[in-house]
């Protein structure tokens, strides 16, 4: 989803029901990717509570913009991946 269409609809139930499938299908590959002895998308921590996905969103769109990186194809779904590695880095060994 763009962007752009987020901003007009951020609060409607129908979006966050969505944004959190997406954030759901991000840990389940994080996991599977895990599982399968590859490198993980990001690294939440064990035992901390579940991401909010949608402020998550907002932070990248906006860190986006700060820095003059936003295009008008920029998703939601990139920003939210993207969103995740920022906030749980992965430290490598």
């Amino acid at each position: 989803m763009p962007a752009t269409e987020y901003e007009r609809v951020r609060n409607e139930d129908g979006l966050k029901l969505y944004v959190n499938g997406v954030g759901t299908g991000y840990m389940w590959a994080n996991a599977s990717l895990v599982e399968d002895g590859k490198p993980p998308l990001f690294c939440q921590p064990v035992g901390l509570p579940p991401a909010d996905f949608l402020e998550l969103i907002d932070r990248k769109l906006n860190a986006m913009r700060r820095s003059n990186s936003f295009k008008e194809s920029t998703t939601i779904e990139l920003a939210l991946l993207y969103g995740l590695k920022d906030v749980f880095p992965c430290t490598r060994k």
